[in-house]
């Protein structure tokens, strides 16, 4: 009797701690925060380059491009982005060029960047480093006390592409977003309309006949228009799954739309030629 006791006991105990493991190892799966379900999500947002064609109205206005790369170890992401564009006030040859290098965190939220500009003869350098979440490090612009880290307009797509449920329609968020043209923060808020197929040009080469570059084949994708809501402005920005931008309207009246690398840089640079 002492004998069957003691293995109902060995195996109650067993059962016991078979059962907690399992509880432990339900509750570890269900109440993951939000920012490791973020950064799990994030390490299969694919690298890559995009281009972009920049319009003012029917006017082509200059090209852009964005490079996303990952960091070692699945410590977060670089992003680079590159910008040339005309500036009307400042005369009809005058340009504005602007390069932005940032690193992100796994969860896609900002460490630091390097941002420069060059409007005209005028230069300037702007960088920027996160102390925690709270202290941003402005060279120059010192510190600042900050509620959250900022986010930027390159990089919030990025997260947005990574939380699933960030893309039912109807979903809204608010986020700061950080300018480094400004060097300033503003209140954002994003607003999810309906997903649809969208098609751009990946790919182009010279018509033989007129030695121009068209496109020659075309990448259809799901993307979602978003609405960045900045105070009384609303601008619409189409992005797709991978949180790769496929046209954005930015404020000044410019419109970004993604396309081959031919038809945005080649392309822009003869209308330029055509126009001296």
């Amino acid at each position: 009797m002492r004998r069957a006791g003691t293995r109902a006991y060995l195996a109650a105990a067993i059962l016991t701690a078979w059962a907690t493991v399992l509880s432990v190892h339900a509750w570890r799966t269900t109440h993951v925060s939000s920012a490791d379900r973020l950064a799990v999500a994030a390490r299969s947002l694919p690298p890559g380059d995009s281009w972009y064609a920049i319009y003012r109205g029917s006017e082509r206005a200059g090209w852009a491009r964005r490079q996303l790369d990952t960091l070692s170890g699945g410590r977060g992401f670089v992003l680079r982005e590159r910008a040339v564009r005309e500036v009307r006030q400042l005369g009809a040859a005058a340009r504005t060029e602007t390069d932005l290098v940032a690193w992100l965190d796994a969860g896609i939220r900002l460490d630091s960047l390097v941002f420069r500009s060059m409007i005209g003869p005028d230069t300037s350098r702007l960088e920027l480093h996160m102390e925690g979440d709270t202290v941003m490090s402005l060279q120059p612009g010192g510190r600042r006390r900050v509620s959250d880290r900022p986010q930027l307009a390159g990089s919030w797509p990025l997260r947005f592409a990574s939380d699933e449920a960030a893309r039912r329609s109807g979903h809204s968020v608010a986020l700061v977003l950080f300018d480094p043209v400004t060097a300033l923060s503003r209140e954002t808020v994003l607003r999810v309309g309906e997903s649809e197929m969208r098609v751009w040009a990946d790919s182009a080469d010279t018509d033989p006949d007129t030695d121009e570059w068209i496109s020659m084949r075309e990448d259809t994708v799901r993307a979602w228009r978003i609405e960045r809501i900045e105070g009384a402005l609303a601008l619409p920005v189409w992005v797709d799954e991978d949180g790769r931008v496929l046209e954005a309207e930015e404020p000044g009246g410019l419109r970004f739309e993604r396309t081959a690398f031919e038809l945005a840089f080649y392309s822009e640079s003869e209308s330029r030629e055509g126009t001296r």
